[in-house]
C-alpha cells in the first residue's frame, strides 16, 4: 500500500511538472545536491517571476578575465552589460539588487549559473557594469537584498530602456 503510494506521488509529481524543466547536461548542483543545467523554458520563468521572491546574501561581481566567455545562457559575457548569475532561478529573469549598505539599486537580467565560491553567503555575481552601479567594486563583496522583477513590470522596464528619449521642448 505505502509503494502504491509513493509511487502514486512521484508520477503525480512528474505529470504535473512535465511543462516545467531544464535543458542540456546537468553544470552544477545546489546546496542540498540536486542538479541542474541550464533552464530554458520560458514556463518556468513566468511561474517565478509571478511570484514574489526576495533573498539577502552577499553580492560578489565578475572579474575582467571572464570577459567575452560563454555563459550558461550561451552568450558571451560582456562586463558593460547589466547581468548578473544566480544558482536556481531561471536564466533570463529580471531581478532588482539593493546594496543595502548604501540603498543603491541596479536592474538586472539572469544569464548564467553562480556564485561557486562562499556559497553560503553569496547569492549572486553581478557584472562589473551592475556591481559599479551599486558602488560594490571597491568593497569587492557587499550585503545585497535581490527581488524579482515581475514579468510584465520587466518587459515594460525594457521597453522604456529601449525607446529613445523625447528632446526636450522648449
Amino acid at each position: 500500500m505505502r509503494r502504491a503510494l509513493r509511487i502514486g506521488v512521484a508520477v503525480a509529481l512528474l505529470v504535473g511538472t512535465a511543462g516545467i524543466g531544464t535543458t542540456g547536461r546537468a553544470t552544477a548542483t545546489d546546496g542540498l545536491g540536486l542538479r541542474f543545467g541550464p533552464m530554458q523554458t520560458d514556463n518556468l520563468a513566468r511561474v517565478i517571476s509571478t511570484h514574489p521572491f526576495k533573498q539577502t546574501g552577499l553580492a560578489s561581481f565578475y572579474a575582467r578575465m571572464l570577459q567575452g566567455r560563454r555563459t550558461t545562457s550561451g552568450e558571451p559575457y560582456d562586463m558593460h552589460e547589466f547581468t548578473a548569475a544566480h544558482r536556481t532561478l531561471p536564466l533570463q529573469t529580471r531581478l532588482l539588487v539593493t546594496n543595502l549598505t548604501n540603498g543603491r539599486t541596479v536592474r538586472v537580467r539572469i544569464n548564467d549559473r553562480g556564485p561557486f565560491a562562499h556559497t553560503a553567503k553569496r547569492i549572486v555575481d553581478l557584472s562589473y557594469a551592475a556591481a559599479k552601479e551599486i558602488d560594490l567594486v571597491s568593497e569587492g563583496v557587499a550585503s545585497v537584498m535581490i527581488e524579482v522583477i515581475p514579468a510584465d513590470q520587466a518587459d515594460e522596464a525594457d521597453r522604456a530602456a529601449a525607446e529613445p528619449n523625447a528632446p526636450d521642448e522648449p
